[in-house]
């Protein structure tokens, strides 16, 4: 209210022709203050326009312009924007030795680039910020950017590392009463030790959702997004579609842009996984259009295989090869191993599915050195045994870290228990797989003489693929009909 109050006056002093230096100052002092009280309540779009303002009427050589620039930076990143901002507070920060504040902005400028899909541009930043990190003593500055390198490398996979940074994180948030970064340092510890297979990491994103909540912190909904990851991971993709939706309804609360927007990328798969093909294909389109009309996302190759799978599924092969190729080829830009290699095992499977046999071989090669994802080792399995090395998905299978039952349900596929395969993707809640699997026991059942068991596993495979206008595999469930027949 008060600097509204003075920046009617400045208007009004300026319009009579008035001195209106004294209430500039006023005003702008105000307007900096109103974007601090907005920034501590998460209020990103408020605050980034108090100190749009601010920024307009502070002097151009004024000592503090540069930690205006960089609250200012900071409000824009939240909604994915900001990099001119935030690299000319890096620079003037450097320039007045404000070191810790300087890498601050550097982290800052790594995070949002990841955001984009820009990742060695990312890595020059973030491996600067670490640079200019290291050997400082505690300070909310230096807790974030440790945050932040945190999180990138649990994004890259590397989760030893992550959970070290995240540690450190912690150790200065909780010494600082620093809440924002004691959760996302938390949120980042805890995906690290559940992605290699330590399950109390499912304890801290808990108890990061519960500070944030208390705390009230747009943190809340990385923590949800990431929990329902786990979960799916775990095997349990209902209670995981429940949490990203979670995710998404916090970010919109908090008006988090980049959470949004990562949100909904990750919601198009859980919409696939459950059969909300109609949803699904709508936000794909949506988000590929941002994408496309000049605003790229980390998430666009994710999303780009989901509208694959659906487009194939109803008979529209060359537009879904189209997005096959271009989200795995976004992936391989991307390379974090979170995007690459779910990618890489349902590229595959598409490949495969349509005869492009080659092209399976070459994208499935890659995935069998590093090991397929836990949500993706049944997709995996289908793979390799259509390519006839079913050896080398169960060596996979019995090598896996986390034995879920996604791994079981895959190694019953290898073994031909494809009905128990079925039952497990049943429980597990991921329909089109469970389908695709019922068709092919049906198959198996013909082929034995067992006319009647594999009708009833077209049936339930015909209840889903019905409901989603999946026509290519209804067309190939009446084939196995008509040859039942």
């Amino acid at each position: 209210m008060l600097a509204h109050h003075y920046l009617a006056a400045l208007e009004f002093g300026r319009a009579a022709g008035l001195e209106t230096a004294s209430v500039a100052e006023r005003a702008r002092i105000a307007l900096r203050d109103a974007g601090d009280r907005a920034l501590a309540l998460d209020a990103f779009p408020a605050a980034a326009r108090f100190y749009e303002q601010a920024v307009e009427l502070w002097p151009p050589d004024d000592a503090e312009r540069s930690r205006l620039l960089l609250a200012y930076g900071q409000a824009l990143f939240r909604q994915l924007q900001g990099f001119d901002v935030l690299a000319e507070a890096r620079d003037g920060l450097l320039a007045a030795g404000d070191v810790d504040r300087a890498a601050e902005a550097e982290a800052c400028l790594g995070a949002l680039a990841r955001y984009t899909g820009r990742i060695d541009e990312a890595s020059l930043h973030l491996d600067r910020a670490a640079e200019l990190a290291e050997g400082r003593p505690a300070s909310a500055p230096i807790a974030f950017v440790l945050w932040q390198l945190s999180r990138a490398s649990m994004l890259a996979g590397a989760n030893e590392k992550a959970i070290e940074l995240g540690r450190r994180a912690l150790e200065m948030a909780e010494e600082l009463g620093f809440e924002e970064v004691r959760v996302g340092a938390l949120t980042s510890i805890g995906t690290a030790r559940a992605n290699s297979g330590d399950l109390n990491g499912i304890h801290d994103l808990e108890r990061a959702i519960e500070i944030a909540e208390t705390a009230r912190s747009a943190e809340v909904s990385r923590g949800y997004g990431n929990l329902g990851s786990v979960v799916t991971d775990l095997g349990d993709v209902r209670r995981g579609r429940e949490l990203v939706e979670k995710a998404l309804e916090t970010a919109e609360r908090f008006g988090h842009s980049a959470g949004i927007r990562f949100h909904r990328g990750n919601r198009t798969q859980v919409l696939f996984q459950v059969g909300q093909w109609e949803e699904a294909l709508e936000e794909c389109e949506v988000f590929l259009a941002e994408a496309e009309a000049g605003s790229p996302h980390y998430m666009d190759a994710g999303v780009r295989i989901v509208q694959a799978q659906i487009r194939l599924a109803r008979d529209d092969v060359a537009r879904a090869l189209v997005d096959a190729q271009a989200g795995l080829a976004r992936a391989r830009d991307i390379r974090d191993p979170q995007i690459l290699h779910g990618a890489l095992a349902t590229a595959a499977f598409l490949f495969l599915e349509t005869g492009l046999r080659q092209e399976a071989e070459e994208a499935i090669a890659e995935l069998v050195a590093a090991g397929p994802p836990p949500a993706e080792f049944v997709t995996f399995a289908i793979v390799l045994t259509g390519l006839g090395r079913g050896a080398d998905a169960l060596a996979a299978a019995d090598a896996a870290t986390r034995q879920t039952p996604w791994v079981d349900a895959a190694r019953a596929y290898i073994h031909g228990d494809f009905v128990r395969a079925a039952d497990l993707l049943d429980e597990i809640g991921d329909l089109p797989l469970e389908a695709y699997v019922r068709l092919r026991a049906a198959g198996h059942f013909a082929a034995e003489g067992r006319q009647e068991e594999g009708e009833w596993q077209v049936e339930r495979a015909f209840a889903f693929y019905r409901s989603v206008g999946a026509t290519r595999y209804i067309r190939k469930g009446e084939a196995l009909l008509a040859a039942a027949s």
